[in-house]
């Protein structure tokens, strides 16, 4: 029978080190090294693969160009470029810079992407309802209840109806 050791997720048995975090600190000894001061950190080796910085995407679905384009023609390549910003490349947006400043808490960066996709698509704003089972749905108002329109429901983006959302999801 197999028995499970306490190690946690740092690789340690309560305040000892396992083997295998010995065996990397002493692999990469001259990666680790520190600054005298205590606040002050040294980059240690600039050129080595470890401390290269890769830009991650986004954690959300996002729709694609062409379905973009379908809906509001021109704009896609715009809108995509909308979605794969930063926040602070959103806050550097005319329409992301004045919700920002119109808003006395910081706006979440969803709230800020759909404001800019809202200016950009030329919309009537951004509205929200909450299905029955709590799910908040946030959309683009394109002024019509079942035109497709750029909608964020469980943090993803998709292409769909609001209507047809409410509708499936029992809120109307």
């Amino acid at each position: 029978m197999h028995c499970h050791s306490p190690v946690s997720r740092f690789g340690t048995v309560g305040r000892f080190p396992s083997f295998r975090l010995l065996r990397f600190r002493l692999r990469f000894r001259p990666l680790l090294r520190v600054s005298s001061h205590p606040f002050r950190k040294v980059n240690p080796i600039p050129s080595h693969p470890m401390n290269t910085i890769t830009v991650s995407a986004p954690r959300f679905r996002s729709p694609s160009i062409a379905s973009i384009e379908s809906v509001f023609p021109g704009k896609g390549k715009a809108a995509k470029a909308i979605f794969r910003m930063r926040r602070s490349e959103l806050e550097s947006l005319p329409a992301g810079d004045a919700r920002v400043r119109e808003c006395y808490h910081a706006p979440s960066t969803s709230d800020v992407r759909l404001h800019c996709l809202d200016a950009l698509l030329e919309t009537f704003g951004i509205e929200a309802f909450q299905t029955r089972n709590g799910t908040w749905v946030e959309y683009l108002n394109t002024g019509d209840t079942y035109a497709p329109t750029i909608v964020r429901m469980n943090g993803h983006y998709r292409i769909a109806s609001w209507g047809d959302i409410a509708e499936s999801n029992g809120s109307l």
